[in-house]
């Protein structure tokens, strides 16, 4: 049998006892009741910090959370006031939030903008001491896909190392080595290093033939690649040397006979 619910859920308009009507509590919003929640929350932990005998570890654990609940409290009270004001929920937010990772803390820090949009992330881990370990500080778009278009690093120590900007990723000391990798190679091993650095790295100064011990029989170039001979090997071009290939450039090596060569 079908019949139709009247008023407050069938009760013929009549509510239910302890009910409110419609500017009571059962018209609040969600943000309403989380700053009402929260706030309670916040005083029993500043009930529980102002005790006597609780240990340095546990007060500074309530500092913590404290700080955290009344980021999000503000957070809350900004959201309440959108809503009212008729712009978009989370417009002009700012989140601060502190994690205790026990040997370091992460610290975050996110904005928003008028639309309600991400439009920057700080993060920082520094260690007991409060000093810095690593960081990343990003601006967003604000819009669209929002993506990334500034990102800096913080290093160990508070350097900072830009590797975004204007939504362009920054070449590595934002600048073009003096020399090819070629040269550099070729200057290294003449001065008699084990190492050099080049755009920003570091590498060593062995050939691939050194390395795998592997005599050349003498051929350097081109024109005499063919005068070597080793026993299921060829003499040919192939790619760089040194950990890292030079796009573009050919030098010459042993490599295994392909299968089906008799040359």
């Amino acid at each position: 049998m079908a019949f139709k619910m009247n008023g407050w859920g069938g009760w013929q308009n009549q509510p239910p006892q302890g009910a409110q009507g419609a500017t009571g509590p059962l018209n609040k919003n969600q943000s309403e009741r989380a700053v009402e929640r929260l706030t309670k929350k916040q005083q029993r932990l500043e009930e529980k910090l102002n005790k006597e005998g609780i240990s340095e570890g546990k007060k500074g654990r309530l500092e913590n959370r404290i700080s955290n609940v009344k980021n999000k409290l503000s957070r809350k009270k900004q959201m309440v006031k959108n809503i009212k004001e008729g712009k978009p929920k989370r417009a002009n937010l700012n989140k601060d939030v502190n994690r205790d990772l026990g040997v370091a803390t992460l610290e975050t820090q996110k904005t928003t903008n008028e639309q309600g949009r991400k439009d920057a992330v700080t993060r920082t881990l520094k260690n007991n001491k409060g000093e810095v370990i690593r960081g990343t500080e990003k601006k967003k778009s604000g819009e669209g896909l929002n993506v990334t278009t500034d990102k800096t690093i913080v290093k160990k120590g508070g350097e900072k190392v830009v590797k975004k900007v204007d939504g362009e990723k920054v070449k590595k000391n934002n600048q073009t080595p003096t020399q090819t990798f070629k040269e550099a190679f070729a200057a290294a091993r003449k001065a008699g290093k084990e190492n050099f650095m080049w755009d920003g790295r570091k590498y060593h100064t062995e050939t691939r033939e050194e390395q795998q011990g592997v005599e050349p029989g003498g051929a350097t170039d081109a024109d005499t690649h063919g005068t070597g001979d080793r026993e299921g090997y060829i003499w040919k071009q192939t790619g760089g040397f040194g950990e890292k290939e030079e796009s573009g450039k050919q030098v010459w090596e042993w490599v295994k006979k392909p299968k089906g060569y008799y040359k």
